[in-house]
C-alpha cells in the first residue's frame, strides 16, 4: 500500500489502523477462531483481532518505506501480533521500534 499519499506519517498510520475496532473471534464453545483474514476483508468488516490489525499497520509501513515485520507471539490475554520495524544503522547502532496496532 502507498500510505504516503492517505496518510502524512507512519504514526498517523498507526492512529488510523488503532482506530478499527477490535473484536476476536470466537467459537460458540469460547475457542479462540485463528483466522487471518485478506486487508480488504478486514476493512469491510470494520473490525478484526490482533493480527489483522498488525498485518494492515505492517502494510502501511512498508508503504512509507520503512522495514516492518509482523510479529506473534503472547500477552497476558494469550495470542497476540504487533509490528517491528527497523532503521538503518547510525553511529554503528541499530534502532527498533515496535508498534502496538490495537493501541497506536
Amino acid at each position: 500500500m502507498i500510505a504516503d499519499r492517505l496518510l502524512d506519517s507512519p504514526l498517523h498510520a498507526a492512529r488510523f489502523v488503532s482506530l478499527v475496532p477490535f473484536e476476536r473471534l470466537e467459537s460458540p464453545g469460547a475457542e479462540r477462531v485463528e483466522v487471518w483474514h485478506a486487508m480488504q476483508s478486514f476493512l469491510s468488516r470494520g473490525c478484526g483481532d490482533s493480527e489483522d490489525h498488525a498485518v494492515l499497520l505492517c502494510n502501511l509501513l512498508l508503504g512509507f518505506g520503512l522495514e516492518a515485520y509482523v510479529c506473534i507471539g503472547t500477552n497476558s490475554e494469550g495470542s497476540h501480533a504487533w509490528v517491528m520495524s527497523r532503521h538503518p544503522p547510525q553511529n554503528g547502532k541499530q534502532k527498533v521500534d515496535f508498534w502496538e496496532s490495537l493501541t497506536g
